[in-house]
């Protein structure tokens, strides 16, 4: 009976070192598959993460070395996608290019040929080719040949820029008594005190700087090949002479630009070599656009806080259209400001993630195709046409691109560029839908964003201001130059005669300077 009770000791000794070695085993196994359930959870994030650093790796490439466009070629992949998961059927006839024949594509995109005439304005000199006297025999019967009709063609010639100088003689007058004293004519007032430079090189140094993109650093090379030693900071020295005179008239441009009801802004950032702290230091042009007129004011700041936008739009009362910055949030929920969004800083998104997520973004693309085409038609009728036009066809198309967003969104990964593409336009859909409720207003805001262009062309050339106050300078020109082009005035025609009649013009006719003003009294 004993060795019964051992046995079956031991054998229940061995089951519960069996039981111990199955659990420790269990035990083993379950952290094994812990570890691999955390390995695989890091390859995958690791993937996801390598998967959004090529796509942004991609983007980069494309944005500094790609092509600016954002057109896209139309391709099976676009129309496949479409096809795939179809948006709304009217869609896809407003996509002009699915309807397009390949004969037709190359006929619309066929440039007209042919040399364009010499303007009739250029001074013309007749340049006689008489026939030698060896070839006036005919042929044929030796008769003098007699001359029945001619032929002419132009030779276009570049003659150099020619400096002249102006001698002002005003004489001295005295009576012979003695007694009068010597009298002479005043001085007539100057754009500059005392100096030399007459209103047309004054125009021309501006011109050329901040419309042609030349530094000043260039242009006094272009004089001294010319004969003509100016030192670059004597032409720096000019353009500081001139601010007294040009900046009433930029400020009563921008009094002009937010008397309006309905503005548009952005910003653009300028390097400062010299800054507060004394090191290079990024500052930004802020530009305010009025819808109606079309004139710009720049301003120019230390940095992107929103201060800027919120002193300078403190008074104004209307709609103001941006992009996404959230710079101007403050002084649109302050001021209680009608806010636009931007169609095509939205649509741009969508384009940057077409290469990632084509079939994704096609469909977007192409709903905002369909909208652009809308406003292609309403371009040319009044206010009133154009918000019928859009209740009408618009905000139906509004509503499927809306419709396309939120379905894309929850698939999308947020880090990833139509995630983020999903995520602007559903954060600012709001304010992107609000154009089609009024026939004054834009879809977007490229018409500032024109504007731009001409201070990153000049960017690229003179890279730098040197300090707060020649970017201050530089505001005050551009918002000049911008505006002469808002106005169809020709800068240079415009200028040299602001530097001859404002000096000697009264302070309260200083509208009729600004290039709108000069243009209207020119049109009278």
């Amino acid at each position: 009976m004993s060795v019964r009770v051992a046995d079956a000791d031991l054998l229940r000794e061995e089951v519960e070192e069996l039981r111990a070695a199955l659990a420790e085993r269990d035990a083993a196994i379950a952290a094994k598959d812990e570890t691999i359930a955390a390995r695989d959870e890091a390859l995958a994030a690791m993937a996801k993460e390598l998967r959004f650093t090529k796509e942004e790796v991609e983007y980069l490439k494309r944005r500094f070395f790609g092509r600016s466009s954002e057109k896209t070629a139309p391709g099976a992949t676009l129309f496949d996608g479409i096809a795939a998961d179809a948006p709304p059927k009217e869609t896809a006839p407003d996509d002009e290019e699915s309807v397009l024949t390949e004969r037709e594509k190359k006929q619309a995109r066929k440039k007209p040929t042919g040399r364009k005439p010499l303007p009739e304005h250029f001074p013309r000199t007749r340049i006689e080719h008489p026939l030698p006297e060896a070839e006036r025999a005919c042929s044929a019967c030796g008769a003098e040949r007699v001359k029945i009709g001619e032929e002419t063609s132009e030779v276009l010639r570049f003659v150099p820029a020619r400096y002249e100088v102006d001698v002002h003689v005003r004489g001295k007058y005295a009576c012979r008594c003695g007694e009068g004293g010597v009298v002479t004519p005043p001085v007539a007032p100057r754009a500059i005190p005392g100096g030399y430079a007459g209103p047309s090189l004054l125009a021309h140094v501006i011109v050329s700087k901040y419309d042609d993109h030349l530094p000043l650093y260039r242009q006094a090379e272009i004089f001294r090949r010319a004969g003509l030693d100016l030192a670059r900071s004597t032409l720096c020295g000019w353009i500081g002479g001139v601010m007294p005179l040009l900046e009433p008239v930029a400020l009563e441009i921008r009094r002009a630009v937010l008397a309006q009801s309905y503005v548009q802004a952005d910003e653009t950032p300028v390097l400062v070599q010299e800054g507060p702290e004394g090191r290079p230091k990024e500052a930004y042009f802020w530009l305010y656009r009025g819808g109606a007129t079309g004139e710009v004011f720049f301003d120019f700041r230390m940095g992107r806080s929103r201060d800027g936008p919120s002193e300078v739009l403190r008074d104004f009362k209307g709609a103001l259209q941006v992009d996404g910055y959230a710079g101007y949030d403050e002084i649109v929920e302050k001021n209680r400001l009608v806010a636009l969004g931007c169609h095509a800083h939205a649509r741009r998104k969508f384009h940057e993630a077409f290469d990632s997520s084509p079939k994704e973004a096609s469909l977007a693309l192409v709903l905002w195709r369909r909208l652009y085409k809308i406003e292609e038609r309403a371009a040319a009728m009044n206010a009133e046409q154009r918000l019928a036009l859009r209740q009408a066809e618009s905000v139906p198309a509004l509503a499927d691109l809306k419709a396309l967003i939120d379905r894309l969104a929850p698939q999308a990964p947020p880090a990833g560029r139509l995630g983020k593409a999903c995520s602007y336009a559903q954060n600012q859909w709001p304010r992107l839908e609000r154009f089609a409720t009024n026939g004054a207003w834009s879809i977007d805001n490229n018409a500032v964003e024109r504007n731009v262009r001409g201070v990153a062309v000049g960017r690229a050339n003179w890279i730098a201001c040197g300090n707060a106050e020649g970017g201050r300078r530089a505001a005050v020109m551009y918002t000049l130059v911008e505006s002469c082009k808002a106005a169809r005035v020709e800068p240079f025609a415009y200028l040299t005669d602001l530097f001859e009649r404002l000096p000697c013009a009264p302070a309260s006719t200083i509208a009729d300077f600004t290039p709108r003003g000069w243009a209207a009294a020119r049109a009278r």
